[in-house]
């Protein structure tokens, strides 16, 4: 099992620009914890780069405290899962964001509907 389990987990929001470009799919990021546990560095292993961007980011802002032994490796891997799922007419998507414990992380948006201009 691991050394350290997560215990704060900031929401993330759907990347605009992956919204519009109707980019999805799953993210992995390898985090390596400091004593204190905060994330020091992370590493996208595998994923759209926009989406791991944006996983890669919210990974750094993650808190985590130790459950196992302090010879316990001082690294986890979190899987970012980024679904688009429906049509939204507005600027603002409905969206959700679910954590599965320890290391699963859920981003669910709407689709931006493409409402053709008016040319004159």
């Amino acid at each position: 099992m691991w050394g350290w389990t997560p215990d704060e987990v900031p929401g993330l929001r759907y990347p605009r620009n992956a919204q519009m470009a109707r980019i999805e799919g799953v993210v992995v990021v390898e985090c390596s914890i400091a004593e204190d546990g905060t994330v020091s560095r992370v590493e996208v292993k595998s994923g759209h780069p926009v989406l791991g961007k944006a996983a890669s980011e919210n990974a750094k802002t993650w808190r985590f405290k130790r459950s196992g032994a302090a010879n316990e490796p001082s690294t986890v891997q979190l899987m970012f899962e980024f679904r688009l799922d429906g049509t939204c007419k507005t600027q603002c998507c409905n969206e959700r964001f679910v954590f599965r414990y320890p290391d699963h992380v859920s981003v669910t948006s709407e689709q931006p509907g493409i409402e053709p201009q008016n040319l004159k």
